[in-house]
């Protein structure tokens, strides 16, 4: 998709249109900060693929958990936050 790891980061369930199958970038997680992404342009909605949705449903699925307060696709389960960039690929 094209997409900054900080955008990756910054996700939240809320972002996800299933009915339009789009993405919408809100927002970045960069250095456990959320905050805007990095240009105007960047906030924009990205179509999302059918298998990705199809992924996304299935983590959404295993990482539900009340820990996962603030929403956020990407949570570490034990804090609630974003991974870590460098750590997010071990999961």
């Amino acid at each position: 998709m094209g997409l900054r790891v900080s955008e990756v980061l910054g996700l939240k369930w809320r972002d996800v249109d299933w009915e339009g199958m789009r993405l919408g970038m809100r927002q970045s997680y960069v250095y456990g900060i959320p905050g805007a992404v990095k240009t105007p342009a960047s906030q924009r909605w990205m179509p999302l693929d059918r298998s990705l949705a199809e992924k996304l449903r299935q983590h959404q699925l295993r990482s539900a958990s009340p820990v996962n307060t603030e929403g956020w696709i990407f949570a570490n389960p034990a804090t609630g936050k974003p991974y870590w960039p460098g750590r997010i690929h071990e999961n």
